[in-house]
Parts: structure tokens; sequence; C-alpha cells
């Protein structure tokens, strides 16, 4: 059985209008690991077990392949948690318990608004790495299990 993930890391993707992987970020809560390719992604992920948050998961997923990847738990058309090939690597959706956007959130917890795209990436997971880390307060594993169960 593999070890139970215990890093948390928010990410985030963009594409170029077209559907393609523009560029992306990840944060541990102290440093940005930026990437440009679907190879760079999973060579991070592999390298490091944990948690990931993305705020609309399944966007994400289908920029980066990661469906076809993954042992995902669904409630209706809502991607719950999707597990990386039985690894140590776990990816969640916050949009299931928050379907407010980030930029909205951003807001109220006194964060600016960036518009340079680069600087807008780093933002939106900087808010999703905040959110989580008050949300972890509370007890996420009961949360999303009673998603699941639901």
């Amino acid at each position: 059985m593999a070890n139970k993930p215990r890093r948390i890391f928010a990410f985030d993707c963009e594409d170029d209008g077209h559907g393609k992987l523009l560029y992306g970020s990840i944060f541990d809560g102290i440093e940005h690991f930026g990437f440009t390719t679907k190879k760079q992604f999973y060579n991070f992920i592999n390298q490091n077990p944990g948690i990931y948050y993305a705020h609309n998961l399944p966007y994400d997923m289908a920029l980066l392949d990661l469906m076809t990847s993954c042992v995902c738990s669904w409630r209706g058309s809502r991607v719950i948690e999707a597990q990386y090939h039985g690894q140590s690597v776990v990816f969640r959706d916050t949009l299931n318990l928050s379907y407010v956007s980030l930029a909205k959130i951003g807001s109220e917890m006194g964060f600016k608004k960036l518009d340079k795209d680069f600087d807008k990436e780093k933002f939106d997971i900087d808010i999703l790495m905040h959110t989580i880390k008050r949300k972890r307060r509370f007890n996420f594993k009961i949360l999303f299990k009673s998603l699941l169960h639901q």
C-alpha cells in the first residue's frame, strides 16, 4: 500500500485559447514551480507526492491529459478526488467546497487583482493555497468523504 500523501500543493493551468496547455504553476506554500509542458508537470508530481488542489480540477486535468492517468471519484458530473496511478499523488477540486471564483475569494481576502498572465497565475494559486490553509482548520478529509457519499 502506498504511503499517505502529506505535502499540500495548489496548482493551476492556462490554455492558449485553443485548448492546449500554455503554462501552469504549482505552489507548495513557499515556492512557485512553473511548467510549460505536460512532461514537466508529470516529472514534478512523480518526484513530489502529496495532495494537489485545483479550482475547477476537470479543466486542469483535461489540459494535462490526467483523466486517463487517474482513478476518479465522481459525484454526478463533478470530480471529487482523483488518484494518480495508485501513487501517493491525489488531486482534489476546491470548487466542490466553494462555488465562488478565485478572484472573488481573493478580493474578500484583500488580494489585489493582477493583469499579467503569469502574475495572474501566481495570484490564483496563492489565493488557492490561502483558502486551503484556512479550510484545513476544518477536516478536509471528512468534507471530501461526505461529498463522495452524498
